[in-house]
């Protein structure tokens, strides 16, 4: 599947309702994340979207993008690696950060 110029390649492993999503991209360097999700309200018919607070402060320190996220125990987690002034997108020498919305 692609959008606008982009590639993904999106799989689900599991069975019924308990089921693994994974969707891929293949971009180039300067990668940046985002999510657009959304989860549905227990006993109701409605969904509520998901927001994932924008990086800043510490938090953003290092970013270049890169992102992958992941449902860990009811929240959704992002991790990046983080980059050190004067790293290159392709050679990072900094550590990896996570960050989280709940």
């Amino acid at each position: 599947m692609s959008f606008q110029g982009i590639s993904f390649n999106v799989s689900s492993r599991g069975e019924g309702s308990v089921r693994q999503l994974t969707i891929r991209t293949s971009a180039g360097s300067g990668s940046y994340g985002s999510v657009v999700g959304y989860t549905v309200n227990r006993g109701a018919a409605s969904l509520t979207p998901i927001h994932l607070p924008d990086l800043s402060g510490r938090a953003a320190q290092g970013y270049q993008g890169h992102d992958s996220f992941a449902v860990i125990e009811l929240r959704l987690a992002r991790r990046f690696p983080t980059y050190k002034p004067g790293d290159t997108n392709a050679g990072r020498s900094g550590l990896a950060a996570d960050a989280g919305a709940g």
